[in-house]
């Protein structure tokens, strides 16, 4: 199956803070196939409780667990405030691997002084990689390839957008129908 014919993965965009609300309408036309950002609204949920106030940052797992389902699409929650998992100190987003949810912070994509190019770039990089995981790909050793690991802002601008031929195929496998 091609990336022409394959049906594509519907995205549920949800936003929580000003700045992911104002970035929604372009990152959702600057998604590459297969993703498809149908529906946009905001997150209605109070992350207080998901707050540390040690660290300043929400747990991003238990934020996960908290995230609505959406039939029939993938949902991605973009989110102001900066994220963490227990082990990590921070962390970009997080997703459940072939679970259809996913979270992504905007906090430290970018500078608040950068340039929105910049912030829309590095965005969308990490959008696809927190909806590969969600359709199940795991990270990937070609550096260019958006579900390659990141571990640093400056390290995403060393990705592309479009997934490598290997897991270009891996999405067209998750996405394709199964097979009676």
């Amino acid at each position: 199956m091609t990336a022409a014919s394959s049906p594509g993965a519907r995205v549920k965009l949800l936003t929580h803070g000003p700045r992911s609300a104002a970035l929604s309408v372009e990152l959702a036309g600057a998604l590459p196939p297969p993703f498809r950002v149908e529906e946009r609204e905001p997150l209605e949920l109070a992350l207080d409780a998901l707050l540390d106030r040690q660290r300043g940052q929400l747990d991003a797992s238990r934020l996960l667990e908290l995230l609505p389902r959406a039939p029939g699409a993938h949902l991605l929650a973009l989110v102001d405030v900066d994220l963490f998992l227990p082990v990590l100190t921070y962390v970009f987003g997080a997703s459940e691997l072939g679970g259809g949810r996913s979270v992504l912070s905007l906090a430290r994509l970018a500078p608040a002084d950068a340039g929105a190019e910049l912030l829309l770039r590095r965005t969308v990089v990490e959008a696809v990689h927190e909806l590969g995981h969600g359709l199940g790909l795991v990270h990937c050793a070609v550096p260019a390839c958006p579900m390659h690991r990141t571990l640093w802002p400056e390290a995403i601008d060393l990705k592309g957008s479009a997934p490598c031929p290997a897991c270009r195929r891996a999405l067209e496998d998750a996405l394709a129908p199964a097979a009676i």
